[in-house]
This record gives structure tokens, sequence and C-alpha cells, in this order.
């Protein structure tokens, strides 16, 4: 018999004392694997790749001596990835804030705020859903490239073989482009809004 699902709210400085505390047993967002998470929690196999992106107004003069002030949550894989780029091709100064929201308001109401740094799937979808203005795009720099996954703990062997075995048959599914197309192109339902990523972006694994 399969248990009743709960959905639960997380954020990214919640999720894991949430999944460690038996709040909630997996964490299906857009969270990456990385070998820090790993020592902590189980992953899914990966269920796409991702880069870290900046957004910005058109036409954002940077300001000396810092140049462009760039909002992004403290801590995070998008400030690592950012501050790792050695060539990035113009001068910045990192603002930490403690969550996307925080990071999003800031980018959308803070005057010396220029730039809002974040993985490109939260990126588009905070930039789209939102009133944000028609001058705001994403800068052509990539940062990083890393693959996301369902965030469950250690001792759920049973779970996460589950798990794994369902995205086994999704993405040997021939609906599987299809999915693609809905959940990361087309108008998301109930939002107003599509993310218009490319279902054959090398962003997808299989």
């Amino acid at each position: 018999m399969i248990p009743p699902v709960q959905a639960v709210e997380v954020t990214s400085s919640t999720r894991e004392g949430l999944l460690v505390g038996g709040v909630i047993d997996m964490e299906c967002g857009s969270t990456t694997i990385t070998e820090e998470r790993l020592l902590r929690n189980a992953f899914s196999r990966p269920i796409f790749r991702n880069s870290h992106r900046i957004a910005h107004r058109s036409g954002t003069n940077s300001p000396a001596p810092g140049g462009l002030r760039v909002v992004g949550i403290q801590g995070s894989t998008s400030e690592a990835a950012l501050r790792s780029q050695s060539d990035i091709g113009f001068e910045y100064t990192f603002i930490g804030v403690p969550s996307i929201g925080a990071a999003r308001n800031a980018f959308s109401n803070d005057q010396h705020v220029d730039a809002m740094v974040a993985d490109e799937v939260i990126l588009r979808s905070l930039l789209r859903g939102s009133a944000a203005a028609e001058d705001i795009r994403l800068m052509d720099v990539r940062l990083g490239e890393e693959c996301y996954g369902f965030m469950m703990r250690h001792g759920d062997g049973a779970l996460v073989h589950s798990v794994d075995a369902a995205l086994d048959d999704v993405f040997a599914s021939p609906d599987y482009l299809l999915l693609r197309k809905k959940w990361f192109h087309d108008e998301l339902p109930g939002l107003g809004f599509g993310l218009e990523i490319d279902p054959a972006d090398e962003m997808f694994v299989s």
C-alpha cells in the first residue's frame, strides 16, 4: 500500500534540517549534488544539470571601484561558482543574503544592487514569475555546471532505490521529451509563465 504523500514547503536554509529531523522524507527541489552534501545526505540519480547565471538590468553601468553589486545566497553553490570564475569579464562586489527570496527582493527593490546570481532554473522562474521589469536580462556567462537531484537520508536506502527505479522509468519513457517541454519550456500550470528552456538543451540527462 502506497502511503499518503504530504507536501511540505522548505527553503534552502531549512531543507536539510527538516530532512534530518524527519519532518520530510525527500526534498524535491532544485538542489545541487555536491561532495559536501553527499557526506550528510543521500541523493537520487541526477535529474538535470544546470549552470549558475547572473541577471542584470540592461544598461547597468558598472560603478567604481567594486564593479557590479551582485546579490546571492551567502554560502551557496552560486556564490562559490561566481568566486571561482577567474576571468568573468567585469569587476563585482558580492552581497550575501540568507535566502533566494531575500536575493530576489534585494535585486527588485534595492537601488544599490545591480545584479543577482542563482542557478538558471531558479533565476528564470523568479524573474518570469515576478513583476520584473522588461529590461532584466541574463548575462551570457555561465558559471560552473552541477547535477541536481532529489535529497534523502542516508539511512533510507529502500526509498533511494525506489526513487532511482522510478526515475529510470521516466527517463526511458517515450513521453520524457514531452515532460521536458511541459515543465521547462511551456507555460507552467497556474503560474502564467514558462521557463522557455529548449527541451533539447544539454542540461537534461537520461
